[in-house]
């Protein structure tokens, strides 16, 4: 199907619609006694408060209650649930990266999804591991909602994304006293503590919160270290003030910190090519070692790690303060100014390899031509934080300032905006120490020893990293009928990225060799400086028709762009890259309608043209040593549907469903045959006609909740269960690197205002049925193996709230 065939479809199905549209809003307006809540919900998207119902934009909106309901602590639990939001788990629940609509993020690449905290954009990271950019533990408590905004935001938002946004909208302070205090508990000895605090000051408000919660880990690692990975220990810190300070005149202030510090998830090594080899070490005969292992444990869950102390660790805080000027009814000014540091720290091997050195191999064995080495365990490429420093240190400072207004009697609604951010480095170099095929003791080349001698190496990679951004945006709606509006936006961005990175290759043989691990640098710092810059355009024209109060169609035209930015740890000449460009196309309606089965419908079909894509590229050396760098390689096209809808029936049966169909393919893919000085071959990758990693065709949820018919004075009794599919997809651009498709089911129990006191009980089990699936697969099959990660198996609990105040009204 070409290009301009979808596009005219997406239009004429807009023209359909309206047909199945108009006739139920004519019988909506005629019930107006009948208000259905989902048409009061306000979102955000457009920088403005707004019915949910009344945006042109496809969206998914999550309350608090919904998210305790279903026990979310991490975005990897909104995306089970959310069928247009996938995460990359392969870092683990601190280092989380998403997918909308089939843009992904790799490592040293930026967002192609960007997470919005009190309008302020998540903190930078600058390592390996998808670090920052993402809403990490401890972001989901005390919350107005969770908005996922999808498709490109090139317009409004202070960075460019071509898959979309989501905002973390937490409960401002109120003028009244109140509060809760939650406490948690459950399997795998999970404990968890909330508690919220507003007090009054004057006509605003002071709100503390406070997030703690720790669990045991589901996976049983057999290897080196800790009994039990994938555990869960982290606690965060919440405390806003709303300052009114004159009628017209505001200030919102809001700090927030949060630390997360565990032994992280590792990959389950479970496939293995046993003839494979990497120069003189038997890869696949070590590798089909553990598989044997592992198996002989019966445990689905067990994992074998390769060093004696696994660490996952997070630690950030952030200042955001918001003040809003309401100049007149016509004109306000509203100026956001943020200052935040994240820093992070990560030891293991992400690709779950832990070999152990055979008593029969002739090179490392019990009569090797290297020694003896019997009973030594090996990574595959084990990642330790450099020596004496973090793996990130970085700071992050955003300057927004906005004019909002209003003219013709209200018809003509604009904003006129700019936007600064500087990112940089915190004291030291920040980076890592990876030893590949050797083993360590701690994090200097002293501490290893390298059993297959030069197969074996170590790299050490530090920098200082800065990038910088600029945005100029307008945008302005303007309702030329009472049904009838079009909206158009456009932005300038310009990015600069900067880097001053050191890259060391040590081998053993046995004597010490160094080399700089890139050819554009020179012994004895191997000190390299790099810069890269892009800039862009980006627009958006959309045209609405709401033939009444409750329902709508849109069309809309974006043209989407994200930055290109320096790779510090790659090597010459792939030390930066350029921007993507993206065409979006979409067309959707809302509809809701009230009497007595209330509910709603919200469907969008969209297009992507998808050009200059950052594209994962690997070589390999000799010896089986591999580099990956990003390159602007190929294009790709997505299309597809979404459907969300809701009904209550009988005034006590809620049904709600979402479905997304997602088609993706990647074209004119491009491997340069000439990799870096040093690795020469080409690994086999994703080509013409494969689909984007992260982008499953079909991913869907469904739930029914019923609310028993019990009297008033004992409170109100509801029990649901709900159901997630996830078809298979890729986790990479690796062709062997797909993951199966699977699907869950939860259960719940909530009992609200227990006897007619402010107390609340809730009861959840994830996962009721036990299922086993993998979330990721690292492609390594080349090398001799394939790892994978593993979902989370049965969850249980209970929750019980006590409010106070006003919040137990």
């Amino acid at each position: 199907m070409n290009a301009r065939t979808i596009r005219s479809t997406l239009f004429c199905g807009s023209a359909i619609l309206s047909a199945l549209v108009y006739a139920p809003a004519a019988v909506a307006q005629a019930d107006a006694d009948s208000i259905d809540n989902t048409g009061d919900i306000i979102v955000t998207a457009r920088r403005v408060e707004e019915r949910l119902q009344d945006v042109p934009i496809s969206i998914a909106v999550y309350n608090q209650e919904q998210l305790d309901a279903r026990n979310v602590t991490t975005i990897n639990d909104v995306a089970a649930f959310t069928p247009s939001l996938s995460t990359n788990p392969r870092f683990g629940t601190e280092n989380t990266s998403f997918s909308i609509r089939g843009f992904t993020q790799d490592t040293f690449t930026a967002a192609s999804v960007a997470v919005y905290f009190a309008e302020a954009g998540a903190l930078r990271g600058s390592t390996a591991q998808t670090t920052g950019e993402g809403a990490g533990p401890g972001s989901f408590f005390d919350l107005q909602n969770i908005q996922v905004l999808k498709g490109p935001q090139g317009t409004l938002f202070g960075r460019n994304t071509t898959g979309g946004a989501i905002l973390l909208v937490p409960k401002r302070p109120e003028s009244e006293f109140g509060g809760y205090v939650m406490g948690s508990y459950g399997n795998y000895d999970m404990t968890r503590l909330q508690a919220v605090l507003n007090i009054p000051v004057g006509e605003g408000g002071l709100r503390l919160g406070f997030d703690r919660m720790k669990r045991d880990g589901y996976q049983k690692n057999i290897g080196v270290g800790p009994s039990r990975l994938a555990d869960t220990d982290y606690v965060a810190a919440r405390l806003s003030f709303l300052a009114p300070l004159t009628d017209n005149l505001e200030n919102y202030t809001v700090l927030t910190y949060s630390r997360s510090k565990t032994a992280g998830t590792l990959a389950r090594v479970t496939d293995c090519l046993s003839t494979a080899t990497l120069g003189n070490i038997p890869a696949g005969k070590l590798s089909c070692d553990q598989v044997d292992r592992l198996n002989a444990t019966g445990d689905f869950y067990a994992v074998e790690s390769a060093t004696a102390e696994p660490l996952s660790y997070a630690r950030q805080w952030q200042a955001i303060n918001t003040t809003t000027w309401n100049v007149s009814d016509s004109l306000t000014v509203k100026n956001i100014v943020t200052y935040g540091e994240l820093a992070n720290r990560f030891r293991a091997d992400a690709q779950g390899a832990s070999w152990v050195i055979r008593a029969d191999d002739p090179v490392a064995g019990a009569n090797g031509t290297n020694g003896n080495f019997t009973g030594l365990r090996l990574g595959f490429a084990l990642v330790n934080p450099a020596h004496g420093v973090d793996n990130n240190n970085q700071a992050t400072f955003t300057e927004e300032l906005q004019l909002q207004g209003n003219f013709m009697d209200g018809r003509l609604h604009w904003i006129l905006g700019g936007y600064y951010e500087k990112s940089f480095n915190l004291g030291a170099p920040t980076g890592a120490f990876t030893s590949v095929f050797v083993s360590c003791s701690g994090d200097q080349v002293s501490t290893c020893v390298s059993p297959y001698r030069a197969t074996g190496s170590i790299t050490e990679s530090v920098r200082k990293l800065t990038l910088k951004g600029l945005g100029i945006f307008s945008q302005t709606t303007y309702e030329f009928t009472d049904k009838w509006s079009v909206t158009a936006g456009i932005r300038y961005t310009e990015d600069r990225s900067a880097s001053i990175d050191r890259n060391f290759t040590y081998r053993l043989t046995p004597a010490l060799s160094t080399s700089c691990s890139s050819a554009d640098t020179t012994l004895p710092t191997c000190t390299g400086l790099t810069k890269a810059k892009s800039s862009a355009p980006t627009w958006l024209i959309n045209l609405s028709y709401k033939p009444g109060t409750d329902a709508m169609l849109y069309a809309k035209y974006a043209r989407g762009y994200r930055q290109g930015l320096v790779n510090p740890r790659a090597l010459f000449p792939y030390k930066s890259f350029g921007p993507e460009k993206l065409d979006s196309y979409e067309a959707g309606a809302k509809l809701n309608w009230h009497g007595s089965a209330p509910g709603y419908v919200n469907a969008a079909a969209f297009y992507n043209d998808f050009n200059n894509q950052q594209f994962v590229v690997t070589w390999a050396d000799a010896n089986g040593r591999t580099f990956s760098g990003i390159v602007n390689s190929a294009k790709s096209v997505g299309y597809g549907v979404e459907l969300d809808t809701g009904i209550d029936l009988f005034h006590r049966l809620r049904l709600s469903g979402a479905v997304t169909y997602l088609h993706t393919e990647l074209k004119d893919v491009f491997v340069p045959p000439q990799g870096p000085p040093g690795f020469p071959n080409p690994v086999p990758t994703a080509g013409n006609g494969d689909p984007s990693p992260i982008a499953p065709k079909w991913k869907g949820a469904a739930s029914a909740r019923y609310t028993l018919p019990i009297p008033e004075e004992l409170g109100e009794i509801s029990a649901a269960v709900s159901w997630q599919y996830t078809d298979s997809y890729m986790s990479t651009t690796r062709q062997t690197s797909g993951v199966d498709s699977f699907d869950t089911f939860n259960l719940n129990f909530d009992w609200k205002d227990i006897g007619g006191k402010p107390i609340d009980l809730g009861l959840f089990v994830n996962n009721v049925t036990k299922e086993k699936y993998y979330v990721f697969v690292n492609d390594l099959l080349s090398r001799g193996f394939l790892s994978k990660i593993t979902g989370q198996p049965r969850m249980y609990g209970m929750q019980l709230k006590v409010r106070f105040g006003s919040e137990a009204r």
